[in-house]
């Protein structure tokens, strides 16, 4: 089945390589992996740690009235206890299920995108999937069709995945936005990943979370 991408995300590119004063193609192939010819091979079972989440996580009610805001400000949530963090992320992803929305979720690093994935995909069966810059083609492409045929996914990794296929957003979850590993600095264009989040949540308009335990002071005067 061929990929589509939706307008919503060749928006961004275009905007985005505007921004950086670079070519959109040039962006697109940065952030989006060559398509492999050929039969894709089987996937590679990425090892991660699922034991340090909870098998059951209670959901509370403490973050209800966050989701009833609309996506035209980012919402700065700021928590102080990892599993209320998570819990707060299923009721995230419950909300978007119901509106027949997907979620996406961007972790700080490759490894915990992982930890995340093996804990979301094994309570949502078939429907988490995994984009980060150290796939192989097949894998990555893999992803990318898995998420143009699911109407509600929820997809997980670092700033590839804001560029995936997704028909319809309901949320963009930025854990630990402060973090420096969210800016990429090795290479050009030095993309910052929860920028680009908040030019996709305003183009898709659809919420966006900006989880931190250590929020910076200038986000608490603009949100």
């Amino acid at each position: 089945k061929e990929i589509i991408f939706p307008k919503n995300v060749l928006g961004i590119l275009k905007e985005i390589a505007d921004y950086y004063f670079i070519s959109p193609s040039f962006l697109a192939h940065n952030a989006i992996k060559e398509i492999p010819l050929g039969k894709p091979r089987e996937p590679r079972k990425d090892s991660a740690d699922n034991s340090f989440f909870p098998p059951m996580i209670e959901e509370g009610g403490e973050i209800q009235n966050l989701l009833a805001i609309d996506g035209k400000n980012p919402i700065l949530v700021e928590y102080s206890n990892f599993f209320r963090k998570i819990s707060s992320f299923l009721q995230i992803i419950g909300n978007d299920f119901k509106e027949d929305k997907a979620t996406i979720i961007l972790a700080p690093t490759i490894s915990m995108a992982k930890n995340l994935f093996a804990f979301l995909s094994s309570r949502y069966k078939g429907l988490a999937v995994l984009l980060h810059s150290e796939q192989n083609k097949g894998d990555f492409y893999r992803g990318l069709k898995e998420i143009s045929s699911k109407n509600s996914p929820i997809v997980i990794g670092n700033k590839s995945a804001l560029f995936a296929p997704i028909k319809k957003i309901g949320s963009i979850i930025v854990d630990e936005y402060h973090n420096f590993s969210h800016k990429q600095t090795e290479q050009n264009p030095r993309i910052d990943a929860t920028f680009i989040a908040k030019k996709l949540s305003l183009a898709s308009e659809c919420r966006i979370y900006l989880f931190s335990v250590f929020p910076l002071v200038r986000d608490f005067a603009q949100n």
